[in-house]
């Protein structure tokens, strides 16, 4: 989908199950322009940072529940905010996604809830939903990273890059990134 929505959504699917995970995918992602604070190392590793600390504090400490009110505000907020990134980096108006990145999340906090309640009242241990919604984020960084990869050619044309350039800039950008190599393995 070239319009950014399905980005918008994923972005927001993975924020409402781990807070950090849409800005983690947007700073594991080669779609920045080259100007964007998301291409920093210091960027890159504090997602992956915040990303790795809340997987972990998901397993091992008590944390308040997603669906409460300012946690479930909290995670749209920043759904709303990595999706309008997004839109922007693809010279998008960011109102539509930001406004769909939120509602996803929302949607997304509550059924996973669900899943981990669910899984409680069938006496499974807590740690096989949480490693679940963990792959889940994976898979859903994966078809971020492939939704932001299908950059409309106008958006490279903006940043001055021709459409014979994309590629070598992606493999540039993947070079430099050692970050992203360890996000993938």
């Amino acid at each position: 989908m070239q319009n950014g929505y399905a980005a918008a959504a994923l972005l927001g699917a993975g924020t409402g199950i781990r807070s950090m995970a849409g800005l983690a995918m947007l700073a594991t992602s080669d779609a920045a322009p080259r100007n964007s604070p998301f291409r920093s190392v210091v960027v890159r590793a504090g997602a992956l940072a915040a990303i790795t600390g809340e997987a972990l504090a998901d397993k091992f400490a008590p944390l308040p529940p997603r669906t409460g009110p300012l946690p479930l505000a909290g995670r749209m907020v920043l759904a709303a905010a990595a999706a309008g990134v997004a839109a922007r980096w693809r010279g998008r108006d960011p109102l539509v996604p930001a406004l769909i990145g939120a509602g996803t999340a929302a949607a997304t906090a509550w059924a996973a809830t669900a899943v981990r309640g669910a899984a409680e009242r069938h006496g499974l241990p807590d740690a096989w939903p949480a490693l679940g919604e963990d792959a889940v984020v994976v898979a859903l960084g994966r078809a971020t990273h492939g939704q932001l990869q299908a950059t409309p050619s106008h958006h490279l044309a903006a940043a001055g890059a021709s459409l014979a350039a994309g590629p070598a800039l992606a493999a540039a950008g993947r070079a430099r990134s050692p970050i992203r190599s360890t996000i993938h393995s």
